[in-house]
Formats: C-alpha cells, sequence, structure tokens
C-alpha cells in the first residue's frame, strides 16, 4: 500500500515503520508499505483444495459476505509463510485468546476483515507521515475483482475505494512502453486512453465516515444501519491490533478502544 509523491521521504520515522521509496515512471516516487495481501486466503483455498474442498474465489466471497463478521481479528503479515494455512491461523487464534474461525466462510471473512483494518492502519500511518488526508484508495491486480474485499475496505477506512484494472502490471508497462516510443504522446492522458486500465468498481463505507466511532451517521436511516458484532473478546482484539501503528508516535487514535463493524 502506497502513495505517489513527487520527492522521497527519508527519516528516521519512514525507516521505523519499514517504508520504502521506489521510483517510478517520470520519475515519481511511490512510498511503499509492504502487505501480505490475499496470500492467507490463496494458501487457504490451496489447503482445502488439498482436502477435496475445491472453492473458487467467487464461491469464498460469497460465504465471506455470509459468515458471521469478525469471528477473530487477524493480522495478516502475521502468515507469510506457505503450507497449513487454516490451522496456523486457528494456532494464531488460540495463542491471542480468539475464538477459531469455523469453516471456510467464517476463515475468508476473518482474513478479508483483518487485511481491511490492515489498510486502515497503514493508510493512517502514512497520512500522518506526509501530513495530508489520501480520500481515494486504489486497488489494482487480482484482488481487485473481489468485491466484498474492496467493500470491507472502503467500510473499514472510510474512503472511496476505485477497484482495477485487475490487469494492472502487464496493462502498465505496455502503456509505458507506448509513451516511450512515441505512440502515446500526453504521458498524463495515456492510462485513460485504453479500455484495459479503465477502473471497473467503486466503492463508498456503507456505515459511518470513519468506522471505529460510536456515532454512525447512518442511524438516521434504519435500513442502512450497519450489523455489529458485539463479542467483547473481538472488540478487545481489534483495539489491540488497531494499538500498533505503522507509523511510531502517530498518536492517540490507536489507543481508543472503539468498536468496528462492517455490515
Amino acid at each position: 500500500m502506497g502513495v505517489e509523491l513527487p520527492e522521497p521521504i527519508i527519516n528516521e520515522r519512514a525507516l521505523a515503520a519499514t517504508l520504502t521509496n521506489e521510483v517510478g515512471f517520470g520519475g515519481s516516487i511511490r512510498l511503499l508499505k509492504n502487505i501480505a495481501g490475499l496470500w492467507p486466503l490463496q494458501e487457504c483455498r490451496r489447503a482445502w483444495a488439498r482436502d477435496g474442498q475445491a472453492y473458487e474465489y467467487a464461491d469464498l466471497a460469497r460465504m465471506a459476505a455470509a459468515a458471521t463478521p469478525f469471528s477473530a481479528i487477524l493480522d495478516p503479515d502475521a502468515f507469510l509463510e506457505e503450507g497449513g494455512m487454516p490451522a496456523r491461523i486457528s494456532a494464531w487464534c488460540r495463542k491471542h485468546g480468539q475464538a477459531c474461525p469455523e469453516g471456510p466462510g467464517e476463515m475468508a471473512r476473518a482474513i478479508l476483515e483483518g487485511l481491511a483494518l490492515r489498510y486502515r492502519q497503514v493508510l493512517e500511518g502514512i497520512e500522518a507521515l506526509i501530513g495530508r488526508k489520501l480520500n481515494v484508495i486504489h486497488i489494482v491486480g487480482g484482488g481487485s475483482r473481489n468485491q466484498v474485499l474492496n467493500q470491507f475496505v472502503a467500510d473499514a477506512t472510510g474512503r472511496k475505494v476505485v477497484a482495477g484494472p485487475g490487469e494492472a502490471t502487464a496493462a502498465g508497462n505496455i502503456m509505458v512502453q507506448a509513451i516511450g516510443s512515441g505512440a502515446i504522446r500526453e504521458p498524463r492522458r495515456g492510462p485513460r486512453s485504453h479500455p484495459a486500465l479503465v477502473p471497473t468498481g467503486h466503492f463508498r463505507g456503507r456505515g459511518p465516515a470513519r468506522i471505529g466511532t460510536r456515532r454512525t451517521r447512518s442511524s438516521r436511516r434504519p435500513e442502512r444501519r450497519i450489523a455489529r458484532y458485539r463479542s467483547a473478546r473481538s472488540e478487545r482484539a481489534v483495539s489491540a491490533f488497531m494499538r500498533t501503528p505503522c507509523v511510531p508516535r502517530v498518536g492517540t487514535r490507536y489507543a481508543k478502544s472503539v468498536r468496528y463493524g462492517f455490515p
């Protein structure tokens, strides 16, 4: 997860947060924080398939959407090794005093919710570092096809999420080559000139502007109220997870005991 900047940020806070400065097209800089992404779900899917339960990603997304919210709060970056992912997630939950997700649906949902919360955590840390708010999150690549994750990210961050394109790496490579060869003479308009680079979806939070506050704007419209999972154990787990900032000494926002929920 990162943000495009005109110049690199090189200081002690960026170093402590393990942020990198990657040079991009036109001399731009992408301030970046690596996150596990959908790797834990991919590994779970592989493990289930070996046990005779083969699921498509679309099936897992549907099952996750219907599963109980916050059966566990996972840190996706704690699961970087391959092999035996469902068992490793259950062991991690027991170690941290949480209930283990039951079945593929709850497991998939816990992974997606944990990833969405991790996005928010990293987003707020980057914002504190650059000194401004980022109002739009772009999710590209294969993960952008997971509409449940896209919606969870919008719900958790309170920001607009623009999904797609799914083949961003390949399409972007082709566009840069076209610009370099002179086939596209206006670089800033290049990415908008090909259907392969057009976003495939837009998502907005269905709850409050900032998930985590006790008062929600959606409470004015009962049909849009978010269903909160009020397990005290899960609330403590969310609070503990968000208490660890991406950037040290960001502020007290991570130490607040707050409630998080997704519809």
